[in-house]
């Protein structure tokens, strides 16, 4: 088990370690003595020493990630749901998506006019009548556009509204202290 940034530290002589943008801390970029990590990099380091394994993304994936990916919630009651997607007709579905099911949108392909989606079950589920099919965590297609719209079924109706992207605000611990007073 690890004691975390004392063990850390070793590996970088004569300082902490040397921020470095991206940095994974294996090579000296400027050839100081030091090798270069950024913060991100250096945490993940210590949990992994410590025996956590979590997803991880550099500083600089996560800069380049941008939004969020689109979440949608299904408004109507039988719009079919496929394990691969539908390139070809006869594919078979493996049931319908109920109303309110959330997906999270992976992946986007465009078969002819329609777009379908990739989508991970984030509540709710697939049916076959009665019967579950595929429940939270799964990953199926559906319909997501027609012509750069919103899908929609016989009534025309759409089959699935977009959930409000809470856009994530950026912290402002860097700037100097207004008229608020304070600093620090």
């Amino acid at each position: 088990m690890s004691t975390g940034l004392l063990e850390q530290r070793a590996n970088y002589p004569r300082s902490q370690y040397e921020y470095g943008f991206g940095g994974h801390g294996t090579t000296d970029a400027d050839n100081n003595g030091r090798k270069e990590i950024d913060c991100s990099n250096l945490l993940n380091r210590m949990l992994q020493d410590a025996g956590y394994n979590i997803p991880y993304k550099t500083t600089a994936q996560l800069s380049d990630s941008g939004r969020p990916t689109p979440k949608v919630t299904m408004t109507v009651n039988d719009f079919r749901a496929y394990d691969v997607c539908p390139e070809v007709s006869g594919t078979p579905p493996a049931g319908k998506l109920s109303t309110g099911t959330k997906l999270e949108v992976l992946e986007q392909k465009n078969v002819g006019n329609v777009t379908y989606a990739r989508g991970k079950i984030l509540s709710g589920a697939v049916k076959d009548g009665a019967r579950k099919t595929r429940e939270a965590g799964a990953e199926v297609w559906f319909a997501y556009l027609k012509d750069g719209a919103p899908y929609q079924n016989s009534e025309p109706k759409d089959i699935w509204k977009a959930d409000k992207i809470v856009e994530r605000l950026r912290p402002n611990y860097w700037q100097t202290a207004g008229a608020a007073g304070g600093g620090g």
